[in-house]
């Protein structure tokens, strides 16, 4: 059961990461760098909600099946969660302004 879940997470993961790379190109096409960076706020935007609405949902399978979760288990998986988008946050950032 964990697999799957892995693998849906990813593939969740996948397809925000697809689309917000289709609406940063789309969007960073039209303008300048303000246009730029609206593109950045968005993309982000849309990756963050897309990838928090897979977690919320699997936190309510996992609430409901009655798993907890240690402190340290919950450490982990929300840094490792966050993670990716400081990191792909600061790109998209100082890639529209430069």
């Amino acid at each position: 059961m964990e697999i799957k879940n892995f693998f849906k997470g990813i593939g969740n993961y996948f397809f925000a990461e697809a689309l917000c790379l289709f609406l940063a190109l789309t969007l960073s096409a039209i303008g300048g760098t303000p246009m730029r960076l609206i593109s950045c706020i968005c993309t982000i935007t849309i990756c963050v909600c897309l990838c928090i609405n897979f977690a919320m949902n699997r936190a309510h399978a996992d609430r409901i099946a009655g798993r907890s979760g240690t402190f340290g288990r919950r450490f982990f998986l929300s840094g490792s969660v966050a993670l990716p988008y400081v990191i792909w946050g600061s790109v998209y950032c100082s890639r529209a302004s430069a």
